[in-house]
């Protein structure tokens, strides 16, 4: 992955608190889509199958090829219950892609609080319908990611 966005360059912007993306998160990712050469939009609100009224995805993106993807950022720096929150997150978005017209969908963990941040990956998208629609990433990886474009 791409050495600029390390898990150590990231922490010291830490979070704000549980489930919010700190401003450090945002900018990082928003940097890292601008280099991947994508158009993002910020804040963009989006509908909510589990019923939160001011739902709203953090990016927007697209790529140089067209595709859409919507990114939601949380951000977690001491352990807590931020863990509990990511089926739901990851729910909503499911629901989002298509009625966004977006291609994925990708819910980013980010900060030191998600002990169980690989375990999520690994396994929660198995057990959900549609959860192909969606992906699970670390905040570095996604940066990374985004940063070359591979998204």
């Amino acid at each position: 992955m791409r050495s600029g966005f390390t898990k150590a360059s990231l922490k010291e912007h830490g979070g704000l608190f549980a489930g919010q993306p700190s401003q450090g998160a945002l900018a990082a990712l928003r940097e890292a889509l601008r280099e991947g050469g994508h158009s993002i939009e910020e804040q963009v609100p989006a509908p909510s199958l589990l019923g939160r009224r001011k739902y709203r995805v953090d990016f927007r993106a697209r790529s140089a090829i067209g595709h859409v993807l919507l990114l939601d950022i949380l951000y977690q720096d001491a352990s807590g219950t931020a863990e509990q929150k990511v089926p739901f997150f990851v729910i909503d978005l499911i629901a989002a892609v298509p009625l966004m017209e977006a291609d994925q969908g990708f819910v980013i963990m980010g900060g030191d609080g998600y002990t169980l941040a690989q375990t999520m990956i690994e396994h929660l998208p198995g057990r959900l319908v549609d959860a192909d629609r969606v992906r699970l990433l670390t905040l570095e990886d996604a940066c990374a990611l985004a940063a070359t474009g591979k998204l």
